[in-house]
């Protein structure tokens, strides 16, 4: 009995002494390596010091936006690298240099056309972030053209007096058009779309000049005795005269009024910095205001309506830069002024133009 015992103590003892063993070089293996105060600086560095957690929800709410910042909504993430360029561009000026060919065709007068019409067309427009937008319109022009058929005023009114034998005749055309607009842009993939309305205000003047000739006679009546036979007789006698005659009439058309205009673009091609579309426009205004004539054989004044319809169709390239865009145009173009008296008038050829917006 007692030897048994002292075997169990034995092995009670052996036990002890490699568990002791065992504990000894892990607890110096770990104080060799975590050193509490190097801990603590690493903690230091990874966390700043303005931010306390709580608990571990704060924790983890904060590695969530730690994780969104550093791979973020790709969408929001592009809008503030680079913002919505219709937001930045707030305004834009366009000069267009309108060569436009002149046809006027009535009852008894046309007009070649070999004479164009040109004026320069500024334009300038302000537009904010939500795509409404205000443009003021300017355009002036003047021209003169050699028609064929007897002059303007005499198609409309019976008279005693009706040249013929014209040896010059010409047609001035002198005008101008003003449109103060308020519009909305609406951009899609691959395009815009403007629509709005305008106030119009434009003149017409249509001037004829023209030179005609006539001939008279006048007569002599020579009283003649004759000396063999005593008789007396006449001998009349005339003599030819052919005068010119220069005159000029005039009839001059104007007023305001309310108008429509309808642009869009599509785009055919584009790159960070080129951009290639194809674009067009309309617009129709109908005005209300007077007309004069002043002729040699009529002049009056008069209330009168009339109508002015454009339209354009072209190519448009876009040179993008950081802070502006600089843009050029080439357009066909067509023009129609229904005016009382002169019934229409027809401009139509090419408009090359050149912009810039920022």
């Amino acid at each position: 009995m007692q030897h048994a015992s002292v075997q169990l103590a034995r092995h009670i003892a052996a036990i002890l002494w490699l568990s002791l063993c065992c504990a000894i070089p892990a607890t110096a293996k770990e104080s060799k390596t975590v050193d509490p105060f190097l801990q603590a600086a690493q903690w230091a560095e990874e966390v700043p010091a303005n931010e306390e957690f709580s608990d571990e929800s704060n924790a983890d709410s904060a590695l969530e936006c730690t994780d969104a910042v550093d791979y973020g909504d790709e969408i929001g993430l592009a809008a503030l690298i680079e913002p919505n360029r219709l937001q930045c561009r707030r305004w834009a000026v366009l000069v267009d240099f309108p060569i436009l060919l002149p046809y006027l065709d009535s009852r008894v007068v046309t007009t070649p056309k070999e004479n164009p019409v040109f004026g320069p067309r500024l334009s300038l427009a302000w537009q904010n972030a939500n795509g409404l937008g205000v443009q003021a319109r300017g355009w002036g022009f003047d021209n003169a053209v050699d028609v064929e058929g007897s002059p303007l005023m005499t198609q409309n009114f019976s008279y005693y007096y009706y040249p013929t034998n014209l040896t010059e005749n010409k047609l001035i055309f002198r005008g101008g058009k003003f449109d103060l607009d308020f519009y909305k842009h609406m951009e899609f993939e691959g395009g815009y779309l403007r629509i709005g309305a305008s106030l119009t205000a434009a003149q017409l003047t249509v001037r004829n000049e023209y030179a005609y000739q006539y001939t008279t006679y006048s007569y002599n009546y020579n009283y003649i005795i004759d000396d063999y036979t005593g008789y007396s007789y006449y001998n009349p006698t005339y003599t030819q005269n052919v005068v010119t005659v220069e005159d000029a009439d005039k009839i001059r058309t104007r007023g305001g009024g309310l108008g429509l205009l309808l642009e869009g673009s599509h785009r055919i091609n584009s790159s960070p910095t080129h951009q290639w579309s194809v674009f067009g426009s309309g617009r129709f205004a109908y005005l209300v205001g007077e007309q004069q004539a002043d002729a040699s054989y009529w002049r009056t004044g008069r209330d009168a309506s009339f109508t002015v319809g454009e339209a354009a169709v072209g190519l448009e390239y876009r040179r993008k830069f950081p802070r502006a865009d600089l843009f050029v145009r080439c357009a066909f173009e067509i023009q129609t002024w229904d005016v009382p008296q002169i019934e229409r008038v027809s401009l139509a050829g090419v408009t090359p133009s050149v912009g810039l917006s920022w």
